[in-house]
């Protein structure tokens, strides 16, 4: 009886062990979350080199490319690496080049449509939107409110017209 009990005590304990280990996460799906995660917290990001000349172009073709609308992006200057946030690994890797939010913008979603109808945003271009020329103008300002102020008076632009 002893025996029995012990048998059926150590295939318990075996089973347990088995559905402990087979619950626990493996690196592929750690990975997969941390990808997750950091896609989620990047995907109204826009990445602009700090030696970049026209911030504003730059600005407006990262939002055409992006999948999906956001009210507000955050621009992150960057130093040297030029990015988008269709790839998730370079933030993780590059984030000392990357740094912090640097300014939001606000865009309505008619402009975001209008640029998503664009082939290529080329100020030059006779079918240029006229709103996307107004937001043109008034990315120029907050950037250069940007680097004026180092960002003392606050990091809010309203680009919605």
């Amino acid at each position: 009886m002893k025996k029995g009990i012990l048998i059926l005590f150590f295939v318990t304990f075996l089973l347990c062990t088995i559905y402990i280990i087979s619950k626990k996460p493996s690196n592929d799906s750690r990975e997969i979350s941390i990808k997750e995660k950091i896609k989620t917290e990047i995907a109204n990001d826009v990445f602009i080199p700090s030696e970049y000349d026209d911030k504003g172009i730059l600005f407006l073709n990262q939002v055409k490319n992006k999948e999906s609308y956001f009210p507000k992006y955050e621009v992150r200057i960057t130093n040297n690496v030029h990015v988008t946030s269709g790839d998730w690994r370079f933030f993780q890797e590059n984030y000392d080049h990357i740094g912090n939010v640097k300014l939001v913008i606000e865009i309505s979603k008619n402009v975001f449509n209008d640029l998503k109808k664009q082939a290529d945003i080329n100020l030059l271009n006779p079918n240029l939107n006229v709103e996307i020329k107004g937001i043109y103008e008034c990315l120029n300002i907050c950037f250069e409110r940007i680097k004026q102020t180092d960002g003392r008076w606050g990091n809010q632009c309203n680009c919605i017209n």
